[in-house]
């Protein structure tokens, strides 16, 4: 899933994604991104924050792309990853 500034995680990494103005308002979501790796893509702009499981590591990328976009976006490969598998199955 491309999350901006030419980023892109698996979209089976993607634990959740969150609107950045709520999470930093949060005091336990706030400590929670302090505590793992973090990469800003949003050139100090965020609107949302992406939580990934990449391995045993937990990463939080700050994107410019707002929650209901990348969602979107999660939907369509989900649709996507769906349709191909489909089509192998069948021999298509």
């Amino acid at each position: 899933m491309h999350l901006g500034n030419d980023y892109f995680v698996k979209t089976k990494d993607i634990i959740m994604i969150l609107e950045y103005k709520e999470a930093v308002a949060n005091e336990e979501t706030s400590l929670f991104l302090k505590s793992v790796f973090h990469k800003d893509l949003s050139d100090g702009a965020p609107k949302s924050i992406i939580i990934t499981q990449e391995d045993e590591t937990q990463k939080a990328y700050y994107s410019p792309i707002s929650t209901r976009t990348l969602q979107r976006r999660g939907n369509t490969q989900e649709f996507l990853d769906d349709a191909f598998l489909l089509k192998e199955k069948r021999g298509i």
